[in-house]
């Protein structure tokens, strides 16, 4: 599993305790992606450099790989993208973002990326 599916994997798990918002937050997601996978929005090429510049920084700095960093850092990325994409399309009337999905911004995914990070942060104190 690459880093994407790993973060979707994440997403979904963290909605599974809202059914029907997980449910309208995918529809809104594969809506985005050219092939109905969500993941697949974030696989293709003009999005790849947002999750990937890290790793390659790292690695061209000679940092030790650090596989758990990345997966958060990938999921709350992915996350942040969506937090942000959401609330742009709620405000600009997009009619693939119903303000049903709001929630989610502001509880699910929302809160998700700071979970993200400070998970991260803490297990390297």
């Amino acid at each position: 599993m690459n880093r994407i599916d790993t973060a979707f994997a994440r997403m979904e798990a963290r909605l599974s305790a809202t059914p029907e918002l997980r449910a309208r937050v995918f529809a809104w997601l594969e809506r985005l992606s050219p092939t109905k996978d969500p993941a697949d929005y974030f696989r293709q090429r003009r999005t790849l450099p947002i999750l990937t510049l890290p790793e390659w920084v790292g690695q061209s700095l000679g940092v030790e790989s650090d596989d758990a960093f990345y997966d958060d850092l990938t999921y709350s990325t992915i996350v942040g993208y969506c937090h942000i994409r959401l609330l742009d399309d709620v405000m600009d009337g997009d009619a693939a973002a119903e303000p049903a999905l709001l929630p989610a911004a502001g509880n699910s995914v929302g809160s998700a990326a700071g979970s993200a990070s400070m998970t991260s942060s803490s297990s390297r104190m």
